[in-house]
């Protein structure tokens, strides 16, 4: 692996409502894409929060706003993306939040790359 992994929690155990699959599918997505496009020797960060926000964070090149409408449609893969892949990722983490009747954003990280934050109900 060419970045570290990092874990922010919370304090107690955040319980939210769904199907435990559907959101490991969901967060190992949203890891793949951030080790995929993070920097090497940089750090892949989740967040855990009690509100029930995940949050994933690279050090990549971050997502341009022109392109933020598109990386949740099936299929899209980004411009100059190389690596094999259909370019599903994102399209199921997206349904999986709506199947969930939770939220989905992307932003700018803090120490640049991107950030995407799912809102999930709390139990």
């Amino acid at each position: 692996m060419h970045c570290t992994l990092g874990f922010d929690a919370p304090p107690a155990p955040v319980w939210v409502r769904g199907n435990a699959g559907a959101l490991e599918d969901a967060l190992r997505n949203l890891l793949e894409n951030a080790v995929f496009h993070t920097r090497q020797g940089t750090e892949v960060t989740v967040a855990v929060s009690p509100s029930g926000t995940v949050s994933v964070a690279d050090r990549g090149p971050g997502i341009a706003e022109s392109d933020v409408p598109h990386i949740f449609e099936r299929f899209w893969r980004g411009r100059g993306v190389s690596r094999p892949g259909a370019g599903l990722g994102l399209a199921i983490v997206a349904e999986i939040v709506r199947a969930h009747h939770a939220e989905i954003q992307v932003k700018d990280a803090s120490r640049g790359g991107a950030l995407i934050v799912m809102k999930l109900p709390l139990f």
